[in-house]
């Protein structure tokens, strides 16, 4: 039994710098895999997973779960399209809050800050320090976007909103969804649309993409049942 959890599917052309660590998949890759499953595979639901563990079925052999995290609009857009051509079951982990405030997540306003500016050496002030980062190529710019990303995971939500407001200061960049289509998030209009199709599914992935190892156990559980509300709310409404 394999979980296989995607991001993104991208029919766009390659960035040196956008999506180098390949989170969006091509779609002919991604189309690939999906036709290797429906065909060599017994791909499940999310929900047959759970039976299967609840009341401890075997698994068959080759057995997968497909999953996608975050909420991108190419999930629903590109995605989706393929997972119903080869009839593939997956479910959607999302991230309320950002699809409510149609914000970007906090990894792709790094990677936009960088991406885009014309500035070639940044500083950061972060706990009563400068961060001196040299992003004069491109090979220099995805190292610091990876240095960026790394502290950003260890810290609290709070602390990681000031060191990219910093970063944002720094390169003088805005970072817009419409800088890129791998920016897009999707909108609950999307997501309505698709869940009604009984291959897919939605579950929580945190408010605002929190890692909950860097919360507490009281705010871990305030954050899921926010999230489970919403949830409850946006389906009843159609």
């Amino acid at each position: 039994m394999k979980i296989l959890c995607y991001h993104g599917v991208s029919n766009k052309k390659k960035h040196p710098i956008i999506n180098s660590n390949g989170k969006h998949l091509k779609l002919k890759t991604f189309e690939s895999q999906i036709k290797f499953i429906s065909q060599k595979c017994n791909a499940i639901s999310i929900n047959q997973l759970y039976l299967n563990l609840k009341k401890k079925i075997p698994f068959k052999k080759k057995t997968i779960c497909v999953t996608f995290d975050d909420g991108f609009k190419n999930n629903f857009k590109i995605a989706a399209k393929v997972l119903k051509k080869y009839k593939v079951p997956a479910i959607f982990y999302l991230c309320p809050d950002i699809i409510d405030k149609k914000e970007m997540f906090w990894v792709d306003k790094i990677e936009s800050s960088i991406a885009f500016t014309k500035i070639k050496k940044i500083k950061i002030f972060y706990k009563k320090r400068n961060l001196s980062f040299n992003i004069s190529t491109v090979k220099k710019k995805i190292k610091t976007i990876e240095i960026l990303k790394k502290i950003c995971k260890k810290i609290p939500d709070k602390e990681k909103d000031f060191l990219i407001n910093q970063l944002i200061l720094s390169t003088k960049v805005n970072p817009s969804s419409k800088m890129h289509d791998n920016y897009k998030v999707a909108f609950w209009s999307e997501i309505k649309k698709i869940i009604k199709n009984k291959l897919f599914d939605i579950g929580g992935h945190s408010m605002r993409h929190s890692i909950f190892t860097n919360l507490s156990l009281k705010d871990v559980d305030s954050d899921i049942k926010k999230q489970k509300n919403l949830f409850i709310k946006i389906l009843q409404s159609g």
